[in-house]
């Protein structure tokens, strides 16, 4: 199993250039740990604009 994860994480590194790439052109905000997902969500919910209005129902 160890070895195919190394295996992935080099082909995603040749293929895509790698997180700290992405991170680097904008395509990623930022790297979260495990660990923290849950309050960086939390955060980023909390941050977000309020929605205006309600949706409607559309005709069928």
């Amino acid at each position: 199993r160890e070895a195919l994860h190394e295996a992935l994480a080099a082909e995603h590194e040749r293929i895509a250039g790698g997180v700290d790439s992405a991170i680097e052109i904008g395509v990623v905000d930022a790297k979260i740990d495990p660990a923290h997902t849950r309050s960086v969500v939390t955060q980023a919910l909390a941050e977000a604009p309020a929605r205006r209005g309600r949706h409607k129902n559309i005709p069928l």
